[in-house]
Parts: structure tokens; sequence; C-alpha cells
């Protein structure tokens, strides 16, 4: 069998982890949303406007995000679910204060704009950070120290109003923040492998492996199955078919899967096979090319018995093995 732990590295051939990055940027997705509708909501009042920049309480509204993020950097482990998303969409609707003021400065083309822009080098960076075999954990040190120094020259130039070095910051910045999305997409992807334990796409009601060699009788034993739990009364040939749907008493789905004819897990994915996962009951035959992409429920291993060809042994495990 091919080794295809490589494949299982990849949000595009692993549907659990196309899932989990899916869900990851939506919330993103949704945080960045609030955080302009505050900004422009905020821009809107003349009133909230001369409260947050013509006062003191400019310096809340723009140190509140840093110390918000140390705080969640700092504490997120200890933190119920609850709290977390808290935290976080307040962090995200703070920023919107925080950038209110851009509404007032600059026209709303450019901030457009510069969000294309940004969204355009934040997505080329991601699929970077999430498709590169180069290992970026060891520029993390650096990049957060960079970080810390970009935090500390902005601080500074607060004071000292420099033109050159208002410059330098930002381009500093710039790069800094366009190796850190890189170097975060990699970070987010090797924790769903660390904390999943490789890439597994989460099961339905039940998700059978049917092991064998060729010939020994797996479609047979599949069709058994098919006939006892299913309303079907006659079944075709399966040869021509990679996915079989049938409708079983009680409303659910039991499907036959056979990935003799593919070679790959990309294949299996275009096949439609993780789309049917999940609340079924699949039977997989030649389950071996899934690799540990799948956990399985029970594992089925059909062989010739030692009584002789009319007699075959199932030795059946439960999960992965």
């Amino acid at each position: 069998m091919n080794d295809y732990s490589a494949q299982f590295q990849s949000a595009y051939y692993c549907a659990g982890l196309r899932s989990y990055l899916v869900k990851v940027y939506n919330y993103m997705a949704a945080a960045l949303g609030l955080t302009g509708v505050v900004a422009l909501m905020t821009s809107f009042s003349h009133g909230l406007m001369s409260v947050l920049y013509g006062t003191p309480l400019h310096w809340v509204v723009s140190l509140a995000p840093i110390v918000m993020v140390f705080f969640l950097s700092s504490r997120v482990h200890s933190m119920s679910v609850q709290a977390v998303f808290a935290v976080f969409f307040g962090f995200a609707a703070t920023m919107g204060l925080s950038l209110s003021y851009m509404f007032m400065v600059y026209t709303a083309h450019s901030i457009a704009r510069v969000f294309f822009i940004s969204s355009a080098m934040f997505g080329a960076m991601a699929f970077y950070g999430n498709t590169t075999k180069r290992d970026l954990s060891k520029f993390g040190t650096f990049l957060i120290m960079g970080v810390v120094g970009i935090l500390i020259a902005s601080v500074v130039n607060i004071f000292m109003a420099s033109g050159p070095l208002h410059f330098a910051i930002s381009v500093v910045a710039v790069v800094v923040f366009t190796a850190m999305t890189a170097f975060d997409a990699q970070r987010i992807k090797d924790m769903y492998y660390r904390f999943n334990d490789g890439s597994e796409v989460p099961a339905g009601d039940m998700v059978v492996a049917v092991s064998g060699d060729l010939g020994v009788g797996k479609t047979e034993f599949c069709r058994a199955i098919i006939l006892e739990l299913s309303s079907a009364s006659f079944l075709g040939s399966p040869t021509f078919g990679i996915i079989h749907e049938y409708e079983c008493p009680g409303g659910f789905f039991l499907y036959h899967v056979d990935l003799y004819r593919l070679s790959s897990v990309k294949e299996v994915q275009e096949a439609g096979v993780f789309d049917v996962l999940a609340g079924n009951l699949v039977l997989i035959e030649w389950p071996g090319i899934l690799g540990g992409c799948v956990k399985f429920d029970l594992e089925l291993n059909i062989t010739y018995s030692s009584e002789g060809n009319d007699m075959r042994d199932i030795v059946i495990t439960r999960g992965n093995s």
C-alpha cells in the first residue's frame, strides 16, 4: 500500500482539517465584520467621536486592544469556551472603536482598496502557511520580538512625532505581520494535528472498514448486510459506482463505498466520500487508501479459512488499530 501520510498534512486532502480551518476562518471573518461595523457606526456619531478622541479616553481606546491580546494569550487555556468567545468578540468590537477615526481621515475608496489588498496578502500567506512543508515554528521567537519592537517604537514615536520613523515602523510592520500570518496559519494547522491525533474525519453513526484480498468476498458480505438492514429487495451490480445509497427503516441511510478504483485521498474527497460519513451507516471496501484520515468504529478483515476455500474467517476489531 502506498504511503499517503504526506497527503494528510494538507487541508485539501483531509475533510476533517478542511472543516476545522473553515470554522477558524469563519470566526475570524465574523470578528473582522464586527470590527468594521463598529468602526463605521462609531464614525457616524460625532458626539461619540468627540468623547473618544477629544478626551484622554482615546488612550484607553487605543491601548485596550493590546491589553486584551496579552490577557487572552496568557489566560486562554484556563478560560471556558464562552469566556474566550466573549473576550475575542469584545476585542473585535474594541478594535472597531480604535479604528473608527480612519473613516474621518481617509476616503471610503482608500479604505476599501487597502482592505482588499490586505485581504489578498492575508489569503496568499495563509495559503502558504497551510501548504508549505517548511517548518516555520523556528521563526516564531523572532516574529514575536518584532511585534514587541514595533509596539515599543510606536509608543515612542507618539511623543517624537517623527515622520521618517513612522514610515520605517510601517514598513517593518508590514513585513513582520505578513510573515506572522504564514506562521500562525501553520500553527493553527499543527494544533489540529496535535489535538486530533492526526487529521481525523468526524465519523457518523457508524463507519465500518471492510478489508481483505481481492476476490475474498468483501462485496458479497456488504450486500448481505445491505439486504438485511435496508429497504432494498434487489441489489444491482456495484462494480461501476463508488458510492451506493440505501434507505433503511427508521429514517437513516446506509452507504456502500468501494474505493478499489481510486488511487489517492484527493480522489476519495472528489468522489464525495467524506460528505456521507456524518450521521449514516457506512461500509467502506478497500479502506487502506484512507490511512489515518478516517476513524473507523469497526474494522472487519475477511480472509480465506484454513478449513477450505468455501469458508471465510472474519476478524472484527473496534476502532482504528
